[in-house]
């Protein structure tokens, strides 16, 4: 089996946590509420450049009422309890929708009101009277020059104080990416990249503004009707670079950002994302001896390798972040992830589970979360294939679960920047 593109393993980084996922209240972080944008669609490219989601996309990729296609399901548990669902709670419902709540078709006409002259069609709209924290539109929008794909999402999670920028060009080779700091002191990211690295498929740009007050606005459209398996439509995707820049950097999406409670702005999410080089050779540097690993790429907060021993490659995903827990709003987001977890001696929490893939018969993949009381936070997963949805290469992952523990209640995880 040829192991998939580093394109390939962002997805997983997403895809493996939906079912880690569902041990997690809603929200906290930035990805979780991400993948509610659309009906099983990927995010390559923001994520690549998103800051807050970092590593926490390793474990909160789910949506509440189950939009995406689980690439994995949870079998067993091997120290953690049973996993709860994402419905919120009447009195979450509350204050999601906030003293000014905006609808559904309010966030379809917002969206609308940023295109150019041509039609629209909704495929997903969401607002804050349906009791979400973050309020999205995505739709088919066709100005006569070709039907291309249109989404915006607004939440609040901060100011990002790590991880944010331009991707590296060796893993969007040819993209063109501008990051640019307003005179507000928010900061601007616009990107022209491709859905797949080599550049086969649709043609996927984004502008992402990250306001002071924590406000973020995500503008994403293609040059497709859909986001993969769909023919291009046109050369280019509708808006220009300067027209996404007025799209978020206008007062269009005001109403939405003010319907979100200003209590969950930027409290209870990593407050910094290591670099995706220095997670992967603190994990290199963990292995036991006889078991090689190979870069497979990633984002601020993750990295993705293959370990070989020798007989066939097993993807090992990894993610590293740290929280400000300076607010008592922090401190209980950061408690209440993972529930079950088990406390050691010295208050670190550990969660170890093991995940049944979809991909093969005996694809297997084992998740251990280590939560240390400074808000260091390490979540390892490793499957028994190169692929999480691939051909298993042996019984088990080539680590145990004991062994991927040594390695996540390493004390090196706190100095890795």
């Amino acid at each position: 089996m040829t192991p998939p593109s580093s394109s390939s393993y962002e997805d997983q980084l997403a895809q493996a946590m939906r079912a880690a996922g569902d041990s997690l209240p809603e929200p906290p972080v930035t990805e979780l509420i991400q993948d509610g944008l659309s009906d099983g669609r990927r995010r390559r490219t923001r994520r690549r450049v998103s800051v807050l989601g970092g590593s926490a996309a390793l474990v909160a990729i789910a949506v509440g009422g189950a939009i995406l296609p689980s690439a994995v399901t949870p079998a067993k548990h091997a120290q953690a309890g049973p996993a709860s669902g994402h419905s919120t709670t009447p009195a979450q419902q509350a204050q999601a929708k906030g003293p000014n709540p905006v609808s559904a078709e309010d966030m379809v006409k917002a969206l609308k009101s940023v295109l150019p002259a041509g039609t629209f069609k909704k495929t997903l709209a969401r607002g804050t009277v349906e009791g979400r924290f973050q309020p999205v539109a995505m739709g088919v929008f066709d100005d006569r020059h070709g039907a291309a794909l249109v989404s915006v999402s607004v939440d609040r999670n901060g100011t990002p104080s790590g991880g944010v920028g331009c991707p590296d060009p060796k893993y969007v080779p040819g993209a063109v990416c501008a990051d640019q700091k307003l005179s507000d002191g928010s900061r601007l990211v616009v990107l022209q990249g491709w859905e797949y690295p080599d550049h086969h498929g649709a043609k996927d740009w984004s502008a992402d503004l990250y306001r002071t007050d924590g406000g973020h606005i995500s503008f994403n459209e293609w040059n497709s009707p859909q986001e993969k398996d769909a023919p291009t439509t046109r050369t280019d995707p509708p808006l220009s670079p300067a027209q996404l820049k007025a799209a978020v950097t206008g007062h269009a999406f005001d109403a939405a950002l003010a319907s979100i409670p200003a209590s969950i702005t930027g409290k209870g999410v990593p407050a910094t994302s290591p670099s995706t080089q220095a997670i992967a050779s603190e994990a290199k540097s963990l292995l036991p001896q006889g078991i090689s690993a190979t870069d497979k790429g990633g984002r601020a907060g993750t990295a993705a390798l293959l370990l070989n021993e020798g007989k066939g490659a097993d993807l090992l995903l990894v993610s590293v972040e740290r929280w400000d827990l300076g607010t008592l709003t922090a401190r209980k987001m950061y408690a209440s992830t993972f529930p079950g977890a088990t406390t050691l001696a010295d208050g670190t929490r550990l969660y170890v589970q093991e995940i049944r893939g979809k991909g093969g018969t005996g694809t297997k993949v084992w998740q251990v979360a280590v939560s240390r009381k400074d808000g260091t936070r390490v979540v390892l997963l490793l499957a028994n294939s190169a692929d999480l949805a691939g051909r298993p290469t042996r019984a088990t992952p080539v680590l145990s679960t004991e062994q991927l523990t040594t390695l996540a209640l390493s004390a090196g995880w706190e100095s890795v920047k």
